[in-house]
């Protein structure tokens, strides 16, 4: 029997000065840092997720900071989470912990590769719905316990980083994130959640003006 506590890292007492520090720390590194740190970051977020939550995990389970879902040997090796609906009554589930190493190590690694290939020489406006694809498949697969959004935010901050003629929109930021309320209605958008999530990142985008 899983006898492991819940996680709610909102509940912390640190959670927003925490995150306020550590995520703006971590959004500069993407926004300035090299081109293989970002990548890095992109091919494996574990590392970068427990830097911003080891302090809040709960006590006696570090692991649950930069661990995935589904972890053998693990107190998250059987562990399923979900979410209520905002738009109607109910809750729903994400991928299963059985299933999520296999959609991160398949699906989302391919899509990351693709991605890094695109960046240099795709068009702008096909490269940013590569970007928008990523954000929406890993928020279906949400493959940690809590601290999804964060990572994956900084992902879609990744990837438009590593484009020479896109920029984020100074509104688009990993804590707090003002937008929360937006990006789940799109997520449970009844026809094509895919296209209302890419529609909804898409006034945080901005082509550069200073590259031809």
């Amino acid at each position: 029997m899983n006898t492991a506590p819940e996680w709610h890292a909102t509940q912390h007492p640190d959670y927003d000065k925490v995150l306020s520090a550590l995520g703006a720390e971590e959004a500069h590194k993407l926004q300035t840092g090299d081109r293989s740190y970002i990548e890095s970051f992109l091919r494996d977020t574990r590392a970068v997720h427990r830097r911003l939550y080891e302090r809040l995990a709960p006590e006696g389970f570090p692991e649950y900071a930069g661990t995935y879902r589904g972890t053998p040997n693990t107190s998250l090796a059987n562990r399923n989470t979900g979410a209520s609906c905002v738009t109607r009554e109910g809750h729903y589930t994400f991928i299963t912990s059985d299933k999520v190493h296999t959609y991160l190590n398949v699906a989302v690694k391919k899509h990351v590769e693709d991605l890094i290939a695109a960046a240099e020489t795709e068009d702008a406006t096909q490269y940013f719905k590569r970007a928008a694809q990523l954000f929406y498949l890993f928020g279906l697969i949400h493959p940690y316990l809590d601290g999804n959004g964060h990572i994956q935010r900084m992902m879609f901050m990744a990837a438009i980083n590593l484009h020479p003629k896109l920029i984020l929109s100074p509104q688009w930021t990993v804590h707090p994130r003002p937008y929360d309320i937006e990006m789940a209605k799109a997520f449970e958008a009844p026809e094509n959640a895919s296209a209302a999530v890419t529609a909804e990142l898409a006034e945080y985008i901005q082509l550069r003006d200073d590259v031809a």
